[in-house]
């Protein structure tokens, strides 16, 4: 029994966990195989309830019983299936009963939960955890030829029955039971005990395992109540179905963490429109990430708004974790297979709402456009980046004839200032000219200018004559 004998963990979602969070304070409680007493002790100490326990096994029932007021210890007394318990506890009503991971290990699982409706309350609640044979590991394990049991786990070598959803539903009419409500604790395919992965099977039929609405349930929780005239209780083990909240891997909608417990809500891998709904409470960051799924896909984001306390709607800004096709869809693959949301206001009550389609998911042809585009992607930005050093080279190149241009524009004002000054100096010389045209015509035209002209000619024939006279060529 010793290999039972582990510390309560309240943090995670897990069997334990999943009933003692269903339970109220001060009740009554019947706790069927306590082991050492973990749940035992919680449910005294912190829930404040009066337990009463049934243990086969000696050393952990004498654990288990400083925190019960009457335990019925030992293979006699506290062998479930001799039902040694009913004359014991026959004059007490409890308001719960709890079988946390119990029933697959008696031989006569649902004749124990017949004879404890007996002992509830009318409204009192049996709490059952059961493994589920069905989870996906074990199928991918099965295809391939393996059933592996181990020491603890969905295939722990002690259990001597086996159950799946639909079946333990069936057989609860037997039991004058029925179920209020059912919840989950789900781990994924490749964090089982088990070595199991979707590439251990082929495509097609990985693609329908990770649709399977509870693929990856590892425990059911139930809350069973007595089934009585007039009770109205789902009709099918599908209506129930439908009610079970499952988180399986490849459509799981991961929002965020607080104190260290990430906060999920169901979503389901099939073609076809979702609107998702979750309430963002004590959230400080500028950003969420929304992981919508863990498988490629083509899905088109329709739109992200948030309604704050008022009931005031708006959209909020997000991208893609994907390459944008068109119209909204994007080609995402198993990595970046979310979006990024920008939150308004920290520490605002939020509830935000995804509008999405899934067009195509899971499909080879998705990988091989995705790898496509990542690859056009790639040459684009090669080309890009060519081009860009093209562009500063130009850039360069221009700036340079800029600064020539600038120079010649300086040096051609410069000889443009000059001409003008010569501009200006001809025409004052030519005015100058002019004038002096003017006066020597005005003495040219005059009767002193004439006399002084015959007086220079008889003086030059003169000069001539006698330089002949005295013999002067």
């Amino acid at each position: 029994m010793d290999k039972y004998d582990f510390a309560l963990d309240m943090e995670t979602d897990n069997s334990c966990s999943l009933i003692l969070r269903r339970m109220n304070k001060n009740c009554r409680v019947l706790e069927f195989g306590p082991a050492h007493g973990r749940m035992t002790r919680y449910m005294k100490e912190e829930l404040n309830c009066t337990v009463d326990i049934v243990e086969y096994d000696d050393q952990a029932g004498k654990a288990a019983a400083r925190f019960a007021e009457r335990a019925l210890i030992g293979a006699e007394n506290g062998d479930i299936t001799k039902f040694h318990w009913r004359r014991e506890f026959a004059d007490t009503r409890y308001d719960f009963i709890v079988f946390a991971d119990v029933l697959e290990h008696i031989t006569l699982p649902y004749e124990a939960l017949r004879y404890a409706a007996e002992l509830l309350k009318d409204d009192g609640v049996i709490l059952v955890s059961v493994p589920n044979v069905a989870h996906n590991s074990l199928i991918i394990s099965a295809w391939n030829d393996k059933f592996p049991y181990s020491e603890v786990g969905l295939l722990d070598n002690t259990h001597i029955h086996l159950f799946a959803h639909n079946t333990f539903i069936g057989n609860l009419k037997n039991c004058r039971l029925y179920v209020d409500q059912a919840i989950t604790a789900d781990v994924a395919v490749n964090l089982t005990e088990f070595a199991a992965a979707y590439e251990d099977v082929p495509r097609a039929v990985a693609r329908e395992l990770k649709n399977r609405r509870c693929g990856t349930v590892y425990q059911y929780v139930y809350a069973l109540k007595k089934l009585t005239v007039g009770t109205n209780t789902p009709q099918t083990a599908t209506d129930i179905a439908s009610s079970v909240s499952s988180f399986p891997i490849g459509n799981y909608f991961s929002l965020y963490t607080v104190n260290n417990k990430e906060h999920r809500q169901n979503l389901h891998p099939v073609i076809g429109r979702h609107v998702l709904e979750t309430d963002f409470i004590g959230w400080s960051q500028p950003t969420a990430y929304l992981i919508l799924l863990n498988a490629n896909s083509v899905t088109k984001i329709n739109s992200v708004v948030a309604l704050d306390e008022n009931a005031s709607c708006r959209d909020l800004p997000f991208t893609p974790l994907g390459n944008c096709l068109a119209n909204g869809a994007y080609i995402i693959d198993e990595i970046h297979s979310g979006i990024v949301v920008d939150i308004p206001t920290a520490d605002e009550k939020l509830k935000i709402i995804v509008d999405y389609e899934i067009i195509v998911f899971d499909d080879d042809i998705i990988s091989v456009m995705y790898k496509n585009v990542q690859a056009e992607k790639q040459t684009f930005a090669e080309n890009y980046n060519a081009l860009q050093e093209k562009h500063d080279t130009l850039q360069f190149e221009r700036n340079e004839i800029s600064a020539k241009r600038n120079l010649l524009q300086a040096t051609y004002q410069e000889l443009s200032n000059k001409h003008a000054a010569l501009a200006l100096q001809h025409e004052e010389l030519l005015s100058s000219y002019r004038e002096t045209k003017t006066a020597l015509d005005a003495i040219y035209a005059s009767r002193g200018w004439r006399f002084l002209t015959r007086y220079y000619k008889i003086r030059d024939a003169i000069r001539n004559f006698l330089r002949i006279d005295k013999g002067i060529s």
